[in-house]
C-alpha cells in the first residue's frame, strides 16, 4: 500500500497540497527514493515541485540534491518549500552540471521530443561519475488499461502537447547503445498507471 505522505513534506506546501498529496498518490516516490545513492551529488531533472527532491533530503543529509527544472513557476514553489536543496531553472537538455553521483528522471522523458531525450540521456551518460546511476520511472505500455489511464491523464493535463512515449525494448536499446546496463523494475503496484523504472549503471 502507498503511506500517506510525511508530514514534514506536506507541511512544506502551504498553498498546493492538493496536487501534491494527487502526485504522491500517482508516483512511486519512495521506491524511486529507496534506489538513490545514500550519500553523493543528486540531481532530479525535470524536480516539478520539488517533492522528490525533499523526499531524497528528508531521508538522507548526505545527500547534495540538485533539482532542475523549465517552469519557473514550479521552480519557485520548489525553491519556496526547502532553502537547503538547489532549484535550477533549465531546460533538462541544457543542463550544466558535472560530476555527480546519481541522475533521475521521474515521470518526465515523455515530455520532451525523441530528439531532446536522445541528447539529454547522452549528456546524463558523459557527465555522471563512473559507477553512477540513472533511475528512469516511465511508462509501460502494459498492462493496457493503466497505460491508457496514463495517456488519458498526459492529454487532459497538456493540451496541445506533444507526448513522446517509447516503448520498453526501445529504451533499453538506447540506454544500453549509450553505455549503461540497465535492470528494469515494476513499479505500478498499488498504483492505477502503468509506471516502469529503468535503473541504470554506468560502466
Amino acid at each position: 500500500m502507498i503511506k500517506e505522505i510525511p508530514k514534514k513534506i506536506l507541511e512544506r506546501y502551504d498553498n498546493n497540497k492538493l496536487y501534491v498529496r494527487l502526485r504522491w498518490r500517482l508516483c512511486p516516490f519512495e521506491l524511486i527514493e529507496s534506489l538513490v545513492p545514500k550519500k553523493g551529488t543528486i540531481i532530479d531533472i525535470g524536480c516539478g515541485y520539488g517533492i522528490l527532491a525533499n523526499l531524497m533530503y528528508l531521508k538522507n543529509k548526505d545527500r547534495k540534491i540538485i533539482g532542475i527544472d523549465s517552469s519557473e513557476k514550479r521552480i519557485n514553489i520548489a525553491k519556496r518549500s526547502n532553502n537547503q536543496i538547489r532549484f535550477l531553472l533549465s531546460k533538462a537538455e541544457s543542463f550544466e552540471i558535472n560530476n555527480f553521483d546519481a541522475a533521475i528522471m521521474s515521470d518526465f522523458l515523455h515530455h520532451i521530443n525523441y530528439g531532446a531525450q536522445d541528447k539529454l540521456l547522452k549528456e546524463v551518460y558523459k557527465r555522471l561519475n563512473k559507477n553512477g546511476t540513472l533511475i528512469i520511472q516511465e511508462i509501460c505500455h502494459k498492462p493496457f488499461w493503466k497505460y491508457l489511464t496514463v495517456w488519458i491523464i498526459d492529454r487532459i493535463l497538456n493540451p496541445g502537447k506533444g507526448i513522446y512515449y517509447r516503448k520498453e525494448e526501445e529504451i533499453i536499446n538506447l540506454l544500453s547503445k549509450i553505455g549503461f546496463r540497465v535492470k528494469k523494475v515494476r513499479a505500478d503496484k498499488d498504483l492505477p498507471l502503468s509506471d516502469i523504472i529503468y535503473l541504470c549503471k554506468k560502466i
